[in-house]
């Protein structure tokens, strides 16, 4: 039986606060994590959620290391999937 993985969330307020510090806009941010202001919109508005090329984009262009620093998962703590492995 397959187990369906949880889905990822981005942290909105991580977000913000970065881009703050940084003094980048929001549409800065989505050019230098490579997707369409929109698609980045729609990630803050958790309309969409992001895979894992966008997320690993997304760290870098933020400059975070830690994947739970950025996102979460919903529906399940990253600790309970660590221990489904």
């Amino acid at each position: 039986m397959k187990t369906a993985m949880p889905k990822v969330s981005i942290k909105t307020d991580v977000v913000r606060t970065h881009l703050v510090r940084r003094n980048i806009s929001q549409n800065n941010l989505a050019q230098k994590a490579r997707v369409s202001q929109g698609y980045l919109s729609q990630l803050l508005q958790h309309q969409r959620n992001p895979g894992p090329r966008v997320r690993e984009r997304l760290m870098d262009a933020l400059r975070i290391q830690e994947f739970d620093e950025l996102f979460e998962l919903d529906g399940e703590s990253s600790d309970a999937l660590a221990e489904a492995a």
